[in-house]
């Protein structure tokens, strides 16, 4: 391999042609057999804020999935929520259409029970069809709102 190629054999990195080489094509993700994304996620660091200010349910301090379904079949996704010294809980069951996105309040998950709020958890999210999954956090316990977010990690097991 050349110095400044690609690890995957493409074009040199200081060549314009790079980008259109490496350009997403959107028609591709129907094309292939696994889709896009994975079936299984994991978010190992949530820890919902009890306190919050500002009005609700805007300003509500608060942790959500983002969840991206990009292919034609309808996703069926399942949550499981894990402590560290209480039993898991869960499942939370929903659906996500096909070509859809969705973004669910961590907050919001009361069946089949509430996730306690300032207790660190850990989330694996399931699903039938492979989605992209994306966490974020809006902590507004002080009048400087934070916000933060990362993508959730894959697993292939």
């Amino acid at each position: 391999m050349t110095e400044g190629a690609f690890q995957t054999g493409g074009a040199p990195l200081g060549d314009p042609g790079a980008l259109r080489e490496q350009a997403v094509d959107p028609t591709r993700v129907e094309k292939h057999p696994g889709g896009l994304g994975r079936m299984r996620w994991v978010i190992p660091g949530g820890c919902a804020p009890m306190g919050s200010t500002g009005g609700e349910p805007m300003f509500t301090s608060h942790e959500k999935l983002c969840l991206l379904n990009a292919g034609k079949r309808l996703a069926n996704i399942r949550i499981t929520v894990f402590f560290e010294r209480e039993e898991p809980i869960g499942p939370f069951i929903f659906t996500i259409g096909g070509r859809r996105m969705r973004q669910v309040r961590m907050n919001d998950l009361i069946h089949p029970q509430a996730i306690p709020l300032d207790l660190p958890y850990a989330v694996l999210v399931e699903s039938d069809e492979p989605i992209v999954a994306q966490f974020t956090r809006m902590d507004t316990r002080q009048r400087a709102n934070a916000s933060g977010g990362t993508i959730a990690w894959p697993t292939t097991g």
